[in-house]
């Protein structure tokens, strides 16, 4: 579309460059690493006006900018007996129906969540978000929400773009994010790692950047897929969807990396889990740990509950 020869102008928007206040809307809505910013260049700002036919007028004043605390009118409907069930199998510290925590679990990434945030709509939140602490804990949910016909979702990273997250019919959201995120085995002979599925994608590199002193390894590792992302999504989110990487060593497919996806399944309801560990390739590296976009250089190996590929150096 060819720019209008507009005569330009000199102002240029007062941008919000602070972080969130704790429990507001914004540090829900806003994407990426909450101390970080980067505002529309000029020349951006320039265009925006043009192509949606904006003044400077549209850009003098701050609106809905989501910085009042959490709070709407959507009560769990779970029983104190449905709670005490929850809280019994998973530990009363585990289990809440906090707004703020109902409502950072509820949506994702794509525009239209990110709007309705801004706008204070919320449709769809869970009656009440677990925080799983093991494989037994999540087997012993899939089975007494089976029984109970209450419907669960997942959240891993948040990143979803697919509205993946939003629990449309209520019920339990998992969040693995606080306690699912542990190393449950490491193979430096097989080059493979087996990981719970709400470790992220920073987690995971950590841990394999530092494999002698975390894991006794020999050598250093990477996961070599880093998906757009990578900061902000889980293991268990990049191999449950057969996530892709723009910067993948090898191959843009997670599911080239993985060897083997542990799901649990309660005899008694015969439901089946979400994934719950994973068992991932991991590659060898140039003398030093390459970064994101040197990738390139890696040659491939392999790693492992969703278990995942590094690269040793």
């Amino acid at each position: 579309m060819a720019l209008s020869k507009k005569k330009v102008s000199d102002f240029y928007p007062d941008w919000y460059h602070e972080e969130a206040p704790a429990d507001s809307w914004r540090s829900i809505l806003k994407w990426g690493d909450p101390k970080e910013f980067k505002a529309p260049s000029r020349s951006l700002y320039r265009m925006m006006k043009d192509v949606f036919d904006m003044t400077d007028d549209d850009f003098q004043e701050k609106k809905e900018m989501g910085l009042e605390p959490v709070k709407y009118d959507h009560p769990s409907r779970f029983t104190d007996e449905q709670l005490n069930d929850l809280r019994a199998i998973v530990g009363r510290a585990n289990v809440t129906v906090d707004d703020y925590a109902r409502l950072s679990v509820a949506y994702g990434k794509t525009m239209i969540d990110l709007m309705r945030l801004r706008k204070h709509i919320v449709e769809n939140v869970p009656d009440a978000v677990v925080y799983p602490r093991n494989r037994a804990d999540i087997i012993g949910l899939v089975k007494y929400c089976t029984e109970h016909k209450i419907p669960m979702y997942v959240y891993g990273g948040g990143s979803s773009v697919t509205r993946g997250v939003e629990p449309v019919c209520g019920g339990i959201t998992l969040d693995m994010r606080k306690n699912f995120n542990k190393v449950i085995r490491f193979s430096e002979h097989n080059q493979t790692i087996t990981v719970e599925a709400g470790m992220s994608g920073p987690q995971l590199e950590e841990v394999l950047n530092n494999a002698p002193e975390k894991l006794h390894a020999k050598g250093r590792y990477t996961c070599g897929h880093f998906p757009q992302s990578f900061e902000y999504s889980s293991v268990g989110g990049w191999t449950g969807p057969r996530g892709a990487g723009p910067t993948r060593a090898a191959t843009s497919r997670s599911r080239s990396s993985i060897r083997a996806s542990a799901a649990g399944r309660s005899r008694a309801a015969r439901a089946r889990t979400p994934a719950t560990t994973e068992r991932l390739r991991i590659s060898s590296s140039a003398r030093n740990m390459s970064p994101p976009w040197a990738l390139s250089r890696a040659t491939s190996a392999r790693a492992t509950q969703p278990a995942r590929q590094s690269t040793r150096s």
